[in-house]
C-alpha cells in the first residue's frame, strides 16, 4: 500500500482529500505545513509527496526545490494541488522539479490517475541527460528530460486547447463512454440482485410478521374462548340463585301471609275478649284491672299494626312495580282525602307547587305521600303543621321531590336511622308508632330505581327527599 503525504494548511481540505485517497486504497498522512511536512519525511518513508501550493511561510515551490535538494529525498515524487492557471506557475512548478501538477478544482479520478501515473513513473524511469536550459517570456529555466517530456505535453495541451478533438481523444472518449455503459450495466445488475435481495428479505419478514400475529390471535381467541367459558358458567350461576331467590322469596312471602294470618288470628281473639272484659266488668275490679285491660288492648293494637306493616314490605320486596303514566298532582289529592281527619284535628295546611306526571306504581306512591305527610302530622311542634311539597327536574334528567315541614325535627346525625326498620327516636308515649313507615317509604322509592334522604334541623322542621324516573318521553 503507497504512503502519500499530504501537506495542506486547510484542515477541511485535507480531511476530505485524505478520505479519497483511503478510499482509493492509498494510506494518507497530513503535514500542516512545509517545514512539518520536512521533518515528517526525515522520520518516515513515503512513496508521494501531494502539496498545495499557497501556504503560510514556505510554499509548495520551496518544499518540492528542498526535497529535491535533499540527496535521500530527491526521488521522492512531488505533485503540486494549484489554483493558478497561468502557464508561468506551472513552469515554475517543473523548473522547482514537481513530478507533476493537478489543478483545481479536480476531479476525484482524474487526481487517482495522475498519482498511479506518477508512482508508476517513478518505478520504470530510467536515468536520463542531463539538464537542458531554456528560456520562456525571458526566464532562464533549468529542466530535466522527463520534465522535458512533461513541458512539451503541457505545451501541446496548451497550444491545441481550441482545436478539434483529435483521434485520440475520440478513442479515449468512446473508451470512456464504454467503461461508462459497462459501469452502468454493473450498477444495474448491482440494483436488481439488492432489489430481489430485498424482495426476499422482504417476504421473509412479511412471512415472520403474519406468523407471529396468527400466533397473537391464535392466543387472543384460546382466551377469548375462556372467558366465554368463565362468563357462561357465571351467567349459568346467576341464573341459578336467581331462581333460587325467586323462590325464597316466594316461600317467604307465602310464609308472610300465612303468619300474617295465624298471627292476627289469637291477636284478634285476645282483643275481643279484652273488650268484652273492659266492658263487662269496667270499675268492678281492683283499680289496677282497668289499666291491665287498658295495657292489653293497646298491646294487641301495636302487635296487628306491626303484623300489618311487615305484610305490606313483604309484598313489596316480592311484587313487581306496575309502573304507569301518574299525576302527582292527583296523587296527592287522594292522599289529603285520605287523611282528613287527621288534618282536621292538628289544623294543617298543606300546599304544593305544580307536580310532574312520572313512571310510577299508583298505589306504591300513593303510600309514599300519605305516609310522609302523615309522618308531618304525627311529629308537628307547638304550631299547627305546614307542609309543601315540590318538585324540579334533577341533574340526570329523573325528578327530585321534596316534602318540607314544620315539626319538631331530628338530630341530623340520625339521619340514616330514621329509615331503617323498626327503628324509632321516640318512646311509644312520645310518639306512638311501628317504626316501620319511613323504612316502607325508603323501599318503595328504592324499588322504582331512586334514592331518599333526609335533612333537618332540630326544633324547625324537616325535609324529605326522593327521585322519581321521569316518562321515557321527557318532561310533560
Amino acid at each position: 500500500m503507497s504512503r502519500v503525504l499530504i501537506v495542506e494548511d486547510s484542515a477541511t481540505q485535507a480531511a476530505e482529500l485524505r478520505l479519497t485517497l483511503v478510499r482509493e486504497g492509498f494510506e494518507a498522512e497530513r503535514a500542516a505545513n512545509a517545514r512539518a511536512a520536512l521533518s515528517r519525511l526525515g522520520e518516515g518513508h513515503f512513496d508521494l509527496v501531494l502539496s498545495d501550493i499557497v501556504m503560510p511561510g514556505l510554499s509548495g515551490f520551496d518544499l518540492c526545490r528542498a526535497i529535491k535538494a535533499d540527496p535521500a529525498l530527491h526521488a521522492l515524487p512531488v505533485i503540486l494541488l494549484t489554483s493558478l492557471n497561468d502557464l508561468t506557475d506551472i513552469l515554475q512548478g517543473l523548473e522547482c522539479g514537481a513530478d507533476n501538477y493537478v489543478t483545481k478544482p479536480y476531479e476525484t479520478r482524474s487526481l487517482v490517475d495522475r498519482i498511479h501515473q506518477t508512482l508508476a513513473k517513478r518505478a520504470h524511469r530510467e536515468s536520463g541527460s542531463g539538464p537542458d536550459d531554456m528560456i520562456f517570456r525571458g526566464q532562464h529555466l533549468r529542466v530535466t528530460a522527463d520534465k522535458q517530456q512533461i513541458l512539451g505535453f503541457l505545451l501541446s495541451a496548451f497550444e491545441d486547447f481550441a482545436r478539434a478533438k483529435t483521434d485520440e481523444q475520440e478513442s479515449r472518449l468512446a473508451a470512456e463512454q464504454d467503461r461508462l455503459a459497462a459501469e452502468a450495466a454493473r450498477v444495474r445488475e448491482a440494483l436488481l440482485r439488492k432489489e430481489k435481495e430485498h424482495e426476499e428479505e422482504l417476504a421473509r419478514t412479511l412471512a415472520q410478521k403474519i406468523e407471529e400475529r396468527t400466533a397473537e390471535l391464535v392466543a387472543a381467541n384460546q382466551q377469548l374462548q375462556r372467558e366465554i367459558f368463565i362468563r357462561k358458567l357465571a351467567e349459568e350461576e346467576l341464573a341459578r340463585k336467581a331462581t333460587a331467590l325467586s323462590r325464597s322469596n316466594a316461600e317467604l312471602e307465602q310464609f308472610a301471609r300465612a303468619a300474617s294470618h295465624d298471627l292476627q288470628e289469637p291477636l284478634r281473639t285476645v282483643m275481643s275478649y279484652a273488650q268484652l272484659i273492659a266492658r263487662r266488668y269496667q270499675g268492678r275490679l281492683d283499680p289496677d284491672a282497668d289499666d291491665f285491660l287498658r295495657f292489653i288492648t293497646d298491646g294487641t293494637s301495636r302487635m296487628q299494626a306491626l303484623i300489618k306493616g311487615l305484610l305490606e314490605v313483604s309484598r313489596l320486596g316480592s311484587a313487581p312495580a306496575a309502573e304507569n303514566a301518574i299525576d302527582c298532582n292527583d296523587l296527592l289529592g287522594q292522599a289529603l282525602a285520605n287523611l282528613q281527619a287527621a288534618l282536621a284535628e292538628s289544623g294543617a295546611t298543606i300546599t304544593h307547587d305544580p307536580l310532574p306526571t312520572v313512571a310510577a306504581d299508583p298505589r306504591q306512591l300513593l303510600q309514599l305521600l300519605q305516609n310522609l305527610i302523615g309522618n308531618a302530622l304525627k311529629y308537628r311542634g307547638e304550631t299547627p303543621p305546614r307542609v309543601h311539597v315540590s318538585a324540579s327536574r334533577h341533574e340526570d334528567g329523573s325528578w327530585l321531590f321534596s316534602v318540607r315541614d314544620n315539626g319538631i325535627g331530628f338530630d341530623p346525625r340520625y339521619a340514616d336511622r330514621i329509615f331503617a326498620l323498626f327503628q324509632r327516636l321516640h318512646t311509644q308515649e312520645e310518639y306512638p308508632g311501628t317504626g316501620i313507615g319511613l323504612a316502607l317509604c325508603k323501599k318503595i322509592v328504592e324499588r322504582h330505581g331512586g334514592q331518599m334522604r333526609a335533612d333537618s334541623v332540630p326544633g324547625e322542621g324537616s325535609t324529605f327527599y326522593f327521585t322519581l324516573p321521569a316518562l321515557p318521553d321527557g318532561p310533560p
